[in-house]
């Protein structure tokens, strides 16, 4: 049976008589526009006409000053912000590999930025985001398998996480330094 055939069998429906107050949700606005002679007062807002609940009484929902952090949302909370110093070091990287193609003088600037103290800093700071966002990523995928829910699981995992960061960064500035003969 094609859709003209369809249309052709389907009774029509019968007309009824919209009322204001039995208006629901997508006909009210709709009738609004329509009927010119009812008041714009008739109608009253959203809010108020599907609310539970007055808005006066509704529970305000509870943030960081009802809550003590924990360790997994601080570490969920630190997982997106060392993806975005990740990106912004690759941004990094990317302009420090491309003043090489400029010349001599351009690569210099880059090495000197690279080589201050705040450009150690950044560096060191890009490697702890490294290192902590591979650590909890591999965190995350083992939750993925449905490993590590329990509350013991979730804590020994995060300081894992943290301890694996704090030695990882600390082993790759040494092994750098040493490579570079300052050690």
């Amino acid at each position: 049976m094609g859709p003209s055939t369809w249309r052709n069998n389907r009774a029509a429906p019968k007309a009824q008589s919209i009322e204001p107050v039995s208006v629901d949700l997508a006909l009210s606005s709709v009738y609004q526009f329509i009927n010119v002679e009812a008041p714009l007062e008739s109608f009253p807002p959203l809010f108020e006409r599907f609310s539970p609940m007055p808005s006066g009484n509704r529970p305000l929902s509870p943030h960081l000053q009802v809550y003590r952090p924990q360790l997994t949302s601080i570490l969920s909370i630190l997982h997106r912000i060392t993806g975005v110093v990740i990106w912004a070091g690759a941004v990094m990287m990317t302009y420090w590999i491309a003043s090489a193609t400029y010349g001599p003088e351009a690569f210099a600037r880059a090495q000197w930025f690279l080589g201050s103290w705040f450009g150690r800093l950044v560096l060191l700071g890009l490697t702890g985001a490294t290192f902590y966002h591979l650590a909890n990523g591999i965190r995350h995928l083992a939750w993925d398998i449905g490993w590590g829910y329990e509350m013991d699981k979730l804590n020994i995992s995060g300081w894992a996480v943290l301890i694996f960061t704090g030695v990882m960064t600390v082993l790759t500035f040494l092994a750098g330094y040493w490579v570079a003969g300052a050690i």
